[in-house]
């Protein structure tokens, strides 16, 4: 069963599902950067999320 399968069924709404993986795989990216020491990427990285968050 897929890690968006068992989060339906323990009641996280569908338009949810995808949200939070996308900010799983983000936090995922950014420790494989900072353990590799890619500051700059690092940083890129962080913007590129701010960017599509639409957060300031």
């Amino acid at each position: 069963m897929s890690v968006g399968a068992i989060l339906f069924v323990v009641g996280m709404p569908v338009s949810d599902i995808p949200v939070f993986l996308g900010y799983c795989a983000g936090i995922g990216a950014a420790a494989t950067i900072v353990v590799t020491g890619g500051r700059r990427a690092l940083i890129a990285l962080a913007h590129g999320i701010i960017a599509a968050t639409g957060t300031k």
